[in-house]
């Protein structure tokens, strides 16, 4: 940044740099992960589906997945597991980018 006055604090913004290139880029390979990982949550089993959505999509915490699934705390735990471990088999058979290329 470049100050604007010499007895001034203000700050005049230059034009976007790489570090901000980088995080535009980044932010584009995120949406298009979150697509392509909705895409193959959407494969699983309907409570499986709907608990990974509402976990890290709808950011609810387990207390609320359990209140909208109408499920036990223990149960919610053993679908997130099976889910999860499903899930990862899923990823190691497509090309999912993390965008850490």
């Amino acid at each position: 940044m470049t100050k604007a006055g010499d007895s001034e604090e203000c700050y005049v913004a230059e034009p976007l740099d790489q570090a901000s290139r980088q995080t535009t880029e980044d932010k584009m390979v995120r949406e298009e992960n979150n697509a392509e990982l909705r895409q193959i949550i959407g494969t699983l089993p309907k409570q499986q589906s709907m608990l990974l959505n509402l976990y890290y999509f709808y950011e609810f915490n387990l207390k609320q997945c359990e209140y909208v699934m109408d499920l036990s705390e223990s149960r919610i735990s053993q679908i997130r597991s099976h889910a999860l471990r499903r899930l990862e088999k899923k990823l190691e058979n497509c090309h999912f980018s993390m965008g850490n290329d």
